[in-house]
Formats: structure tokens, C-alpha cells, sequence
């Protein structure tokens, strides 16, 4: 599957998992995500529950993507058996993204549009730590994202075989969005800080020539 990507920035590209969800609500056993936009991405993304592999499932109705371990039917037999069993709502249920080549993650966006609540004070296990979100995470992209929105702003770094698990803490979540950085537009600390020192000196030589 070739999605479309739009730019939050310059050097990023940002699948939005919640527009393909409204455009074609589906259950998939791997959904398969490549993209040569402003950042090129080859990724793939499966639903678990404990050891077992289900469905990664794109719900619609500004919903986004989840897990449906009830299995698939209806008309088009792509869509959940359970209607109400399409998010990540249960102990053990995951999303585990496979990365097909390096990359860099500097945002992740949730929600839970479906429940009453949202995602501030609850929980989701980011590579199994317990990440809680606060009302400073709120995030709608710019308007790119429907409904209650939260954000991982944590820049996570991948090389090609590397996985990432996004799993069920204490509140049922979708993810709503991916964010794929340019690895040679961000800065390590170790640039940031020579660049800090490079900027210094510079200020250093300049008021001298001043001062002369």
C-alpha cells in the first residue's frame, strides 16, 4: 500500500493513518506502508494480542488504527466481526511497527475518539515504558487530525529490522498518525553541542574584530 504523505516541516513527511482509515475502513494482517515524500518510509505495521498475530485494523468515523482480534467479515470480509473490537483496548493488544529501512520517528499521535474520554492521564506502553500523556501533548497537527489528539514527541531512531511496539495500558487508543524525520536534517546532541561551541567562538572572534 502506497500512502499519500503530507510535510508538518521541511524535512518530514506524515501519514495519516485517520484519513486512510475514513477514506477505506479494513482489517489487515500487515499493512504495508512506503512513501517517497519530503522523507522516504518502508515500514509495515501488525495487530497482536499477547503472542498471537491478528489484525492491524483502520477504523473509520475519525477513528484511526487499532487491532481486531475477533477476526474479519461483512460484505467485503475486511471489516471486524466485533464492531466494537477495532481499537487498542484489551491487556496484551499491540501494534508492532517493523522497520524495512532506517528511519527516524519524531512524532506519534493517539487518540480515543470512540470513548468518552481522551488520551490526557492515561497510558500507552511505547517500546514497553509506560509513556502517560498530559494536556501539554494535545495535538492536531495543524488541523490534519479530527476529534482529541495527543502527541509523542519523542525522537526515536531505527535501523533497518528494528520494531516498535505501541501496546494497552489503561485506556483504549488508535493511532491517529506517524511523523518520519529526515535522518540528515536532525541534529544529534553531539552536533547540537558542537554547533553550540562553533557559535560561540564565532560570537568570540566577531567581538574582538569589534573591540579592535
Amino acid at each position: 500500500l502506497l500512502l499519500s504523505s503530507a510535510a508538518l516541516s521541511a524535512q518530514a513527511s506524515f501519514i495519516n493513518l485517520m484519513a486512510e482509515a475514513n477514506s477505506d475502513e479494513r482489517g489487515v494482517t500487515l499493512l504495508d506502508l512506503d512513501g517517497e515524500g519530503l522523507t522516504s518510509f518502508d515500514l509495515d505495521i501488525e495487530g497482536w494480542a499477547g503472542a498471537t498475530l491478528v489484525h492491524a485494523y483502520l477504523d473509520d468515523n475519525n477513528a484511526g488504527l487499532g487491532v481486531c482480534q475477533t477476526g474479519l467479515g461483512g460484505g467485503d470480509g475486511e471489516h471486524c466481526i466485533d464492531a466494537a473490537d477495532d481499537n487498542v483496548d484489551k491487556s496484551g493488544e499491540f501494534l508492532k511497527l517493523i522497520f524495512n529501512e532506517a528511519m527516524i520517528i519524531s512524532g506519534l499521535w493517539f487518540n480515543s475518539n470512540h470513548d468518552a474520554g481522551d488520551m490526557e492521564g492515561n497510558n500507552v506502553a511505547i517500546d514497553g515504558g509506560n509513556y502517560m500523556f498530559t494536556a501539554a501533548d494535545a495535538d492536531n497537527a495543524g488541523g490534519a487530525l479530527a476529534g482529541v489528539n495527543h502527541k509523542y514527541n519523542g525522537l526515536m531512531s531505527f535501523d533497518a529490522g528494528d520494531t516498535l511496539t505501541l501496546g494497552f495500558v489503561d485506556q483504549q487508543f488508535y493511532l491517529s498518525a506517524i511523523e518520519i524525520s529526515d535522518p540528515v536534517n536532525v541534529p544529534t546532541p553531539g552536533g547540537l553541542a558542537l554547533f553550540g561551541l562553533a557559535m560561540a567562538a564565532l560570537g568570540w572572534t566577531r567581538r574582538r574584530r569589534l573591540a579592535a
